[in-house]
């Protein structure tokens, strides 16, 4: 189901072959999955599942993200789950896709699997921890997202906020009735950056409390406006065909090019954005002076973490995670290249090492970020993070010695041959970055052939030690 709640054929599609499963595997996936950890990898989760299973992991892929998809649309619709489902999947499928409704022998069936799928795994699932008086609000799955809510003096501060999706709202009113606090009791809500995993909530949050202060960075700002805008461009239709262009020249197959447009071809996910109220610089204190704004790009030029002096804490949104280093690079969102470039952020890499340097410089104690676990040694995970990059400077340049290839090739023999679509296209984004940074030190070459993009350099990088 898609989130529009307008059913495609491939959803369908979907629907049917996990439908047209073996009672008994059908109840073997079920039981699989009411094990699932909402802190758990969906893909190591996946895996693991596929073996004990014996089934296709492309089996269970589609039966957890259509059960994802159903509950998601199935609360954004606001129907009873009678009428959404007739509305939604049985009259849509005999109207548009006769042939597919012939398939489905018993709708009543079909029905009640669908009412089994919803209840897969607890997509409302939140936990609430505590530290040093600042309330860490995990919410979702698998990638969780971490809110901070906390009280300096005597002003309630919210650090971003979250999806838009209402399950997303329901698991955070949970939380907020849990810690006896109303959303009209909000002074400040801070967004570390734009993308829609940290300002979904604004929107709500405005309308039930006109008076909090939303604050962003000034380029996170700028950014949000201009992905917001880009699905009004007259000139969407060829800036969409540009692209396209663009990542075949990196080696994209016309599948995986498709995909991307179709997730982010006009910006990327939709979500309302509302003006803030301030507009941040780095260096800026806020809240009585008592947070400091430390501007962070790399995962987003506009990022900012937010520095709590007083109990030596950052708050790093997600500039610096426990587990995973933050993807870098802006191949997702169209105009991004020409905005960085505008403003100086064309080599990204070189910016986010420049923006660790100046945070472990302020020597904090601990580190909480927007996902993951908390950091308790903030100096031992930035130089961790440092070093991996020289490592990936290092294998990149290793890959293209004396043997020029272009963005696609290069990706997967680095990360591996086994990636999926989207983590193709991260793997390519986060590549180009490297790139960049080579060639900024002139290290790398490039030259188009035959319509790609190649990159070669004569050595390998000498690492960096940290």
């Amino acid at each position: 189901m898609s989130r529009d709640l307008k059913i495609l054929r491939q959803d369908v599609e979907r629907l049917i072959n996990i439908y047209e499963l073996e009672e008994m595997q059908k109840n073997l996936i079920i039981q699989e999955f009411n094990k699932f950890q909402p802190q758990t990898s969906i893909r190591r989760f996946i895996k693991e599942a596929s073996k004990k299973t014996e089934l296709p992991e492309e089996t269970l892929q589609d039966f957890f993200w259509f059960s994802y998809d159903s509950y998601v649309g199935f609360q954004e619709s606001d129907e009873p789950f009678n009428e959404c489902f007739n509305n939604n999947i049985k009259s849509p499928i005999e109207k548009d896709f006769p042939d597919l409704a012939k398939k489905i022998i018993d709708f009543e069936d079909l029905r009640n699997f669908f009412s089994r799928l919803l209840k897969l795994i607890d997509f409302e699932y939140y936990k609430i921890f505590s530290l040093e008086g600042i309330n860490q609000i995990k919410i979702g799955f698998s990638n969780i997202v971490s809110l901070y809510l906390f009280t300096v003096n005597d002003k309630i501060v919210l650090i971003d906020a979250g999806y838009s999706l209402k399950y997303w709202q329901n698991a955070f009113h949970k939380a907020l009735k849990e810690l006896q606090i109303n959303l009209e009791d909000i002074d400040y809500c801070i967004i570390t950056h734009e993308h829609p995993d940290h300002t979904g909530l604004v929107p709500e949050l405005k309308r039930a409390n006109p008076d909090v202060k939303i604050c962003i960075h000034r380029i996170a700002h700028e950014l949000a406006k201009l992905r917001k805008n880009l699905s009004k461009n007259a000139n969407l239709e060829e800036i969409v065909k540009e692209r396209k262009q663009l990542f075949f020249s990196y080696g994209l197959k016309k599948k995986d090019v498709d995909l991307m447009m179709q997730r982010f071809g006009s910006g990327g996910m939709e979500f309302e954005y509302i003006e803030p109220n301030i507009l941040l610089n780095n260096d800026d204190r806020i809240v009585d002076g008592e947070l400091q704004i430390i501007h962070s790009p790399g995962h987003s030029v506009g990022h900012i973490c937010i520095y709590y002096p007083k109990k030596g804490i950052l708050f790093s949104g997600d500039h610096i995670l426990s587990n995973i280093t933050p993807h870098l690079g802006t191949l997702a969102i169209p105009g991004a290249e020409e905005f960085n470039k505008k403003n100086n952020y064309e080599n990204i890499l070189e910016h986010y090492l420049r923006s660790l340097d100046r945070i472990d410089e302020l020597n904090s104690m601990i580190i909480l970020p927007g996902h993951e676990q908390i950091i308790y040694d903030p100096h031992e995970r930035i130089i961790a993070i440092k070093n991996h990059h020289q490592n990936r400077l290092f294998e990149i340049s290793k890959i293209i010695q004396n043997n020029p290839k272009p963005p696609l090739q290069i990706a997967l023999e680095h990360w591996g041959d086994d990636l999926d679509q989207m983590n193709q296209i991260l793997a390519i984004s986060e590549t180009l970055v490297h790139l960049d940074y080579l060639e900024f030190q002139n290290k790398v070459y490039k030259t188009k052939k035959n319509g790609l993009l190649l990159y070669w350099t004569e050595e390998q990088w000498e690492k960096i030690q940290y």
